[in-house]
């Protein structure tokens, strides 16, 4: 902000930066923001926005549905429906995927999964997470999708897993391990860490033609891109994550490395005795918990009462030490 000025900037600055990646040869560049209104200053910056969009021709815009919205839904297609939030036409006619950036959460307030497929109230409309339109444009593969709701959506030879809701669940990675913040620095060792962690973050003064050190745009050659708000103290687009509270954009970040790295959460069948959970030869597996709240009373032998009881549901991985808890939620009865 002390350098590029009061948010929100005007939208020319985008438009520059996506010809200063382009010069670079970056592969497909994604927005984790909205323009939903005309530019603050000119038509002329949202005309700027779109030819550049255009021009580089694998652009993704992202739409949204309140979350709420969407929830009361609960359809026996998959699809949630809702009230759509889109970018003016202008912006959106340029794009060349739109994907969504809903997300929803467990009973503790928890971000844990995003639904496979939105659409409007009329289902004209439907829309994948802006991360799969991501990974989509960039591995070339044409949407052309066979869907199983409560189990899967196959896209070619890729096949994502889904929950009973017709939800991706998100292999959370640890982000203070995995997400390198750009600082800058002529330090070749700190540098060289950075670089072998496989999402970096850049703020726009880094790319920015203000700045006498702006990062060179080959070094984003054949490198994805999302363009979000990420700004420390911010309570924009922030989410509570297993992680903590995190930005919108990490959210999609997160889901893209699953997907590049096959690293998506498989939710096996039920096992329902003990002893097929111990002796089965799985590495990841799902474990049902009942948690209860009581109290004992002073009796011999006491008399206990249940106040509270919920059932969860875990996905644990113990290939890995210690055993990890990779997925869970509460069980709505």
């Amino acid at each position: 902000m002390e350098h590029l000025g009061r948010w929100p900037w005007p939208r020319n600055r985008y438009a520059e930066l996506l010809y200063y990646l382009k010069e670079g040869g970056a592969g497909t560049i994604a927005f984790d923001m909205f323009f939903d209104l005309p530019d603050v200053e000119s038509i002329k910056n949202d005309v700027a926005l779109s030819e550049a969009a255009s021009d580089n021709g694998s652009t993704i815009f992202p739409v949204w549905s309140p979350t709420a919205n969407l929830m009361r839904s609960r359809p026996a297609d998959g699809i949630y429906k809702g009230r759509l939030s889109k970018n003016i036409e202008m912006i959106a006619d340029s794009a060349k995927g739109i994907g969504h950036l809903n997300v929803f959460y467990d009973s503790d307030g928890v971000a844990r999964s995003t639904p496979v497929q939105i659409a409007g109230t009329d289902n004209s409309e439907r829309f994948i997470p802006l991360s799969l339109a991501v990974f989509l444009e960039h591995m070339g593969i044409t949407p052309q999708m066979e869907f199983n709701p409560g189990n899967s959506l196959k896209i070619g030879n890729l096949d994502i897993p889904l929950d009973s809701r017709s939800c991706i669940p998100i292999n959370y990675i640890d982000f203070e391990k995995q997400v390198h913040i750009y600082h800058g620095t002529n330090i070749k060792w700190i540098e060289k860490l950075g670089q072998e962690k496989p999402i970096t973050l850049y703020s726009f003064y880094d790319l920015s033609p203000q700045n006498e050190n702006r990062v060179s745009a080959d070094q984003f050659k054949d490198k994805i891109i999302i363009i979000g708000v990420a700004t420390p103290g911010s309570e924009q687009d922030v989410h509570v994550t297993p992680f903590g509270r995190k930005f919108g954009i990490f959210i999609q970040t997160n889901l893209l490395y699953n997907l590049l790295t096959d690293r998506l959460i498989s939710i096996p069948g039920p096992f329902y005795t003990i002893s097929n959970l111990i002796t089965t030869r799985s590495n990841v597996f799902t474990v049902y918990v009942t948690a209860q709240i009581t109290e004992d009373d002073v009796s011999d032998p006491p008399n206990t009462t249940v106040y509270a009881e919920k059932r969860i549901l875990a996905i644990v991985d113990r290939s890995t030490d210690p055993i990890k808890v990779r997925y869970f939620r509460w069980l709505v009865e």
